[in-house]
């Protein structure tokens, strides 16, 4: 209920902020009236904690940071915080874990942990945890005492196979897990009941695709499927059907999502993600975006009923949308698409500013050293003393600051807030279904979005003109436009408020 009543505030504070044209007068209900029955559907902000926000002066982003700076994720329309890793680690991004049960000095403390997760669930706003359970650190004290030593408790954690070292699926002294082995998961139900006692009901399993995927293992899809379902059985057993676990199964391909809805809630859509890159970002075969999906929704549903997608179009492990989509009117297109798609749409931290970030290969940076993904990984540009300075950006300088772009209407930061907004403010559009619409054709695709619940029932029409010329649709009669225009411009989405019946 707290959660309902937090993000209800929120929505009337900022839905006078939407610089969409929208009628919103006959709408009875709002997505908050639901959220309650529907407690995994949010709207996620994805915070690379080392660079959003500085609170202490020393360069570096910490949990202090995100907590301070909670008004501006909330107003900006998130209901939920991915947070890469916190943990110790040897590694600046934090996937070479050190220790599972504590904070990174560079982040703070637990209770800094702590405070972060109560002040952010105050304000409605849950908090997803990356848990990186294929691999540690080499440094890690268990690996350390592990090598050489077979007598070791924490031998039969890691995947040896016979070799002198454990297996690697990454390099930079990652160490990878044995999945097999019973004490390790019994470690692994240890981490979740740590930090569900702290809070935390939400989690992204890191490398999921790879937890099998060593020498001598087979059934790499289906075993981690199993795996993982072992991982939520035991949430959702011991701490009820609000905790929810999605799989990073980092494939473009869609075959593979099915065997790992076997255990998890979700998985990352990278299909999704390169689908609408390529369809309306880049209008290649556009004339199949909204059947493509359709086919997709389809076999997810039958894999998992009632399955919520994990869509997004940037994350830390892949260039940011600037470098993808180089046409502005386009790149827009693209946010609008992916936020007014079924499911749980993730936004990378700065897409919003429309920030610059492309990775580069082993270049040498100035004060810092040698750099690969750490230009997608750059500071949040808030124009002041949060801004961190751990890594030199030289890609961003020109780019307006987040508070610029908050009083310019035309920026990408008003397209992210006003269609998390609009998630926010209509049932069809957060929790709604997916049926193709019956005009579709090479320019104009456009699909149908509908949520029944008891005797009330809501059903949004969004159509995208995916082309660089103009398009007339015919008003359909008794609709309300929510957002656009009948007489649509180049790139442009209309989004009409079909019918609402209690």
């Amino acid at each position: 209920m707290k959660k309902s009543m937090m993000l209800l505030s929120m929505l009337m504070i900022t839905l006078s902020l939407m610089s969409c044209e929208s009628d919103t007068e006959n709408i009875t209900y709002t997505s908050l009236d639901f959220i309650e029955t529907h407690p995994n559907y949010d709207n996620y902000y994805q915070i690379f904690i080392r660079s959003f926000a500085d609170s202490d002066g020393d360069g570096i982003g910490d949990l202090k940071g995100i907590e301070d700076n909670l008004a501006y994720i909330q107003t900006f329309g998130a209901t939920a915080i991915w947070l890469t890793p916190f943990h110790p680690s040897n590694s600046y991004h934090g996937y070479g874990v050190t220790n599972y049960y504590d904070v990174h000095e560079d982040f703070g403390t637990l209770d800094d942990l702590r405070s972060l997760v109560n002040a952010a669930s105050d304000m409605g706003i849950d908090i997803m945890m990356d848990l990186v359970i294929n691999h540690s650190s080499d440094q890690h004290p268990w690996y350390k005492d592990a090598v050489g030593n077979p007598s070791s408790p924490y031998h039969e954690y890691y995947y040896f196979n016979g070799n002198t070292n454990a297996y690697s699926s990454f390099v930079g002294g990652l160490v990878d897990f044995d999945p097999t082995n019973e004490a390790f998961k019994a470690e692994v139900k240890n981490m979740l009941d740590f930090y569900v006692d702290l809070g935390i009901q939400k989690f992204r399993l890191d490398a999921a695709k790879h937890f099998f995927d060593k020498p001598g293992l087979t059934g790499i899809d289906i075993n981690a499927g199993l795996y993982i379902l072992e991982f939520n059985a035991y949430l959702k057993n011991n701490y009820g059907e609000d905790t929810f676990i999605v799989s990073e199964v980092f494939d473009y391909s869609d075959v593979r999502y099915p065997s790992y809805l076997i255990g998890s809630d979700s998985v990352f859509d990278f299909f999704g993600m390169l689908h609408i890159l390529n369809k309306v970002g880049l209008q290649s075969s556009r004339s199949y975006f909204v059947s493509i999906l359709d086919r997709f929704y389809q076999d997810m549903e039958v894999a998992k009923p009632g399955y919520i997608d994990s869509i997004f179009l940037s994350n830390h492990d892949v260039d940011r949308l600037t470098a993808r989509i180089t046409n502005a009117y386009a790149r827009k297109q693209a946010v609008r698409a992916m936020l007014l798609l079924p499911g749980n749409p993730f936004v990378y931290y700065g897409e919003e500013l429309d920030m610059i970030g492309v990775r580069k290969e082993g270049v040498e940076v100035s004060g810092y050293g040698t750099a690969y993904d750490e230009f997608r990984r750059t500071a949040f540009l808030w124009g002041d003393d949060r801004e961190t300075s751990w890594f030199p950006d030289t890609q961003n300088v020109d780019i307006p600051d987040v508070f610029e772009q908050m009083n310019d209407e035309t920026s990408m930061y008003h397209v992210y807030h006003t269609f998390l907004q609009m998630r926010l403010e209509y049932p069809a559009l957060m929790f709604g279904d997916f049926t193709p619409y019956e005009h579709n054709d090479y320019n104009i695709q456009g699909y149908y979005r509908t949520f029944t619940e008891n005797d009330y029932t809501q059903t949004v029409l969004i159509i995208h003109n995916i082309d660089n010329e103009p398009y007339m649709i015919q008003p359909i009669d008794g609709a309300t436009i929510v957002y656009g225009q009948y007489n649509m411009t180049a790139y442009d989405t209309l989004v009409l408020l079909i019918d609402e019946a209690l």
